[in-house]
């Protein structure tokens, strides 16, 4: 009796979810601009009461928090190295001052402030949440998402990519590498995870307690974010919430040299790939192709000289023939010479 109760409570707690969750939609977004900064962006649909969506604004606003709080950690603990020499740096600057000199003198790495909208005051009014991040380049987007790809070479004093990650710059995501090579096309894949975070499953980054709408959540550090989201709303497992939320990704870039698995579209923002994410851990794909120089440039010379020969064979067979019809036209006005001759 009591594990059919526990049963029927768990159906419940459920239903009562999906009833108040909804089946909403979570929309991640990146764009490649043609100065080459990256718009990141997420599109949360809030659906239900204004107790579920302060849970929904409160747990994603504490996670990019966090997000916040790691980069600028990670900036001055990947460029302290650089300016230790810098007595004004080490002894008398807070963090704060050290971040805005360090991003001073290395604007490539510069992050936007996180951008999140409504106000928490004005949910009740609102069916979505959005928040938006602008980086400089490339760098600023993958030290911000996925600081582990980069390193500090002491011998240079600088900041480095590893040699590790690999990847193209039309595809600014964290992402696998590998290459299809053939005579005359290489092909450069990606395989990305677009939800993640450091090359894996989104996690809180620090101990956090939040208390929202009667609801206390002790986050620990390495709490995955799916999992908090499935207790703040009541599922009974984190399957349930994955099946409950639909997940898009969408990739822009101005450049139509990209291909994917996706979905192309034109749109304003470029060419536009758009996917629907099973769950937080799936991939996506997308290439480039590369042309494969030396066998174009050995078959481009290759036609040459064959061109060449067979040009020099043409010339040769027609001077050959009009030097035939000559002496064929001369001996005729000798024949008719010789007959006249004769006569």
């Amino acid at each position: 009796m009591n594990k059919l109760k526990k049963i029927l409570l768990c159906v419940c707690l459920l239903f009562v979810s999906i009833i108040s969750f909804g089946c909403s939609s979570v929309t991640m977004n990146t764009t490649l601009k043609n100065n080459g900064a990256i718009v990141a962006s997420i599109d949360v649909e809030l659906t239900g009461s204004l107790s579920t969506k302060r849970k929904a604004y409160q747990i994603a606003k504490e996670y990019y928090q966090q997000l916040d709080k790691a980069y600028e950690e990670n900036i001055i603990k990947m460029f302290s190295g650089i300016y230790s020499d810098v007595d004004a740096f080490v002894n008398d600057m807070d963090a704060t001052t050290k971040i805005s000199y360090i991003l001073t003198k290395n604007p490539n790495y510069i992050a936007g402030d996180t951008k999140q909208a409504p106000a928490i005051e004005n949910l009740e009014q609102s069916n979505f949440m959005y928040v938006e991040k602008t980086f400089a380049s490339v760098y600023a987007y993958l030290f911000y998402f996925y600081p582990d790809a980069f390193e500090y070479n002491a011998t240079e004093k600088k900041v480095k990519v590893s040699a590790e990650y690999k990847s193209l710059v039309d595809i600014p995501l964290i992402s696998s590498y590998e290459e299809e090579n053939s005579l005359f096309v290489d092909k450069i894949i990606q395989t990305c995870n677009p939800f993640y975070y450091n090359g894996k499953e989104p996690e809180f980054l620090y101990d956090k307690t939040i208390n929202v709408s009667g609801l206390t959540l002790n986050i620990k550090i390495g709490d995955k974010l799916v999992n908090i989201l499935a207790e703040a709303f009541g599922f009974a497992d984190r399957e349930s919430a994955e099946e409950a939320v639909k997940l898009y990704f969408n990739f822009s870039t101005p450049y139509r040299r990209v291909y994917s698995d996706g979905t192309l579209s034109r749109t304003g923002l470029g060419y536009t790939h758009s996917w629907q994410i099973e769950n937080v851990n799936s991939s996506i794909k997308l290439w480039r192709h590369f042309a494969n120089y030396l066998p174009w440039y050995v078959s481009a010379a290759v036609l040459v000289v064959v061109g060449t020969i067979i040009a020099f064979i043409v010339v040769y067979v027609v001077k050959k023939s009009k030097k035939a019809k000559g002496m064929k036209a001369l001996q005729k006005i000798a024949n008719l010479e010789n007959k006249k001759n004769d006569k």
